[in-house]
């Protein structure tokens, strides 16, 4: 497994041997990950309950829905949600554009 923390995180009365890889072996194995070399660190022993191997899986799930199926609009639609939007807030409403994209509903 590929370990991300410090050298100091691993007890030495655990580690069996250290083997260095480096350079064309280190990459055909590694990629890029190994540019600066690989510490292969083999341990005496795993941790079991009871005589059997001991493995901690984590995961996680969501799912995703659409709670309100959107609105499309044409033209003439769009400039009359937007001008409503606009009114709500109390801005002044923008000239009228309808006729404008009356040709491309």
């Amino acid at each position: 497994m590929i370990f991300s923390g410090s050298l100091a995180d691993i007890s030495p009365s655990d580690v069996e041997s250290v083997t260095v890889l480096k350079d064309a072996s280190a990459a055909a194995v590694y990629g890029s990950r190994s540019a600066n070399g690989v510490i292969l660190i083999e341990s005496k022993k795993g941790t079991s309950v009871n005589g059997k191997p001991k493995f901690e899986l984590r995961t996680s799930y969501g799912t995703i829905s659409n709670v309100k199926p959107l609105e499309v609009y044409g033209a003439q639609g769009y400039m009359q949600h937007l001008n409503d939007v606009l009114n709500d807030n109390g801005t002044v409403v923008p000239m009228d554009q309808t006729p404008n994209y009356s040709a491309n509903k």
